[in-house]
């Protein structure tokens, strides 16, 4: 079977994307059938030889340029003309941060021709279900990267790593800030907290650009360094984090916050439980649903209060071995080769099915 996942799998200078997301389950399928011929890369979408494709698999489409929408909706028109299939993954409701009608617009052109949807939790499936009630809706959560992260630093072993006392209590929250409104709501957090001997680790607070120039770099961090005088509790790194460090932030962690005022789902949801660490988020979308469900820990994003409790809720709980459950949790669940075999067999049967949907 051809399958054609539309994403960049590799950047414009040939490594592989930083997102794992895509990547992982090519390789969990890989390992488990080889009946399986991948192509990736938007350009692909404009080749001829989209048309010999078995399956469309589409997830993040920001990678699309804006102008492209009237050729992005004819180039489906007549992929869908051919009887190939589309599976649609449901990350986002549309872009959450994004202004631009433009950008949603592809999600609507792609949603309307989706032969399945695959959602990562009951929200979007149950919400998706009412606005496509003609289309399959199935459930396939978001995997564990356990095949790229099988050993995790200890707590002592990764403060020493990132120069961090044993004698306070740690909250990461480790996803990129997107807006100011999402920087205030940890300001206010840490106003509170700082005062019980609890930091916030936000490694992506404001972060450093590859393409600042020097003077631009010396500009961030001096207010990078601004922020953590004005919000003391607040640590912030500013440069991307690497794959090889990132096991060391979580291992300083006693807890995950999900730092998100709207939001569907979150790679850092599962990253916590593999990471054998609570796991603190908003109680909207997807997040909210799986946290609830697993016995965490969740808040009204708009209450500081809310939020406060939450974390001590979480710290808790972690004090009480409710991350180790969560990784168990996981790894039983939610690893690359379970969630890899539920994906294949969706291909399987979708191939299986002369009309639209899943038999």
């Amino acid at each position: 079977m051809k399958v054609y996942q539309l994403m960049n799998y590799y950047s414009p200078t040939g490594e592989r994307n930083q997102n794992p997301y895509v990547p992982s389950l090519i390789d969990g399928i890989s390992n488990l059938s080889d009946d399986v011929e991948w192509f990736h890369g938007v350009d692909f979408l404009w080749d001829d030889r989209v048309f010999d494709m078995d399956i469309i698999h589409t997830h993040w489409l920001s990678c699309i340029n804006v102008s492209e929408v009237k050729r992005f909706r004819q180039r489906f028109k007549m992929i869908k003309e051919r009887n190939i299939k589309i599976v649609a993954t449901v990350h986002d409701l549309g872009k959450l941060y994004s202004k631009s009608e433009e950008e949603n617009l592809f999600y609507t052109i792609v949603y309307s021709h989706a032969d399945v949807f695959v959602h990562l939790g009951d929200y979007s499936k149950k919400l998706f279900e009412r606005r496509y009630p003609n289309t399959q809706h199935v459930l396939i959560p978001h995997h564990v990267y356990d095949h790229e992260y099988p050993e995790i630093p200890n707590r002592k072993a990764s403060l020493r790593r990132l120069h961090l006392s044993s004698r306070k209590k740690y909250v990461l929250c480790f996803g990129a800030f997107r807006d100011e409104e999402e920087q205030k709501m940890i300001d206010s957090l840490v106003a509170e907290v700082h005062k019980q001997g609890i930091e916030v680790l936000a490694p992506h607070y404001y972060t450093m650009k590859k393409w600042m120039n020097r003077y631009k770099r010396f500009k961030r961090w001096v207010k990078m360094r601004l922020r953590e005088r004005q919000v003391p509790g607040l640590r912030i790194y500013g440069w991307a984090i690497s794959h090889k460090l990132l096991p060391f932030f979580f291992g300083a962690a006693d807890a995950v916050l999900i730092q998100r005022k709207k939001i569907l789902n979150s790679g850092n949801l599962p990253m916590a439980f593999l990471m054998g660490k609570v796991c603190i988020g908003p109680n909207i979308g997807n997040v909210g649903g799986i946290l609830t469900e697993t016995g965490n820990s969740t808040f009204d994003p708009s209450s500081t209060a809310s939020l406060c409790q939450a974390v001590y809720e979480g710290l808790r709980s972690a004090a009480s071995g409710k991350g180790e459950q969560n990784r168990e949790y996981a790894l039983r669940h939610w690893s690359t080769d379970t969630i890899s075999a539920e994906i294949y067999h969706l291909y399987r049967k979708v191939l299986a099915t002369n009309g639209k949907g899943v038999e």
